[in-house]
């Protein structure tokens, strides 16, 4: 057998495509529309918007999203109970470093393209958060 789970991998790819790709596209466009500029602040703001709001936020939504697509949806509050605080802090630990590089020397016409490359890691890393252990419910004890 392969080492690699070519399903997994698929799943991913295909959440790539159709979701994270489009949404960070938007986004991008939206935190360039609303903090104009280039300056060091500017780039404060936006690593701010995008680590403390969106990232918290879409987290749990790719989570969910990839939760469905291996058919798991009954799993989906026990994974995020399990997954989500060590996702989130996984993703400052890569995300606000690349970020800040992005959103500072990277064309906001590559900006999509350079967080597709450093989110070839970063996706490894939700693949494992996302498949940890689950916690049992609380209030089903």
């Amino acid at each position: 057998s392969s080492p690699v789970d070519k399903a997994r991998c698929g799943r991913f790819t295909l959440l790539g495509a159709g979701l994270v790709a489009p949404v960070l596209h938007v986004w991008y466009n939206f935190l360039h529309r609303f903090i104009q500029g280039s300056s060091t602040t500017d780039v404060i703001k936006r690593l701010v918007l995008d680590q403390f709001f969106f990232a918290p936020c879409f987290i749990p939504t790719f989570m969910v999203s990839l939760s469905v697509l291996e058919g798991e949806a009954s799993s989906i509050p026990a994974r995020l109970r399990t997954s989500w605080a060590p996702a989130v802090t996984s993703n400052w630990m890569l995300w606000i470093p690349a970020q800040l590089v992005n959103f500072r020397f990277i064309p906001l016409n590559y900006q999509v393209l350079f967080a597709n490359c450093v989110g070839f890691v970063w996706n490894a890393i939700l693949s494992f958060q996302s498949s940890r252990t689950l916690l049992p419910d609380p209030k089903s004890s």
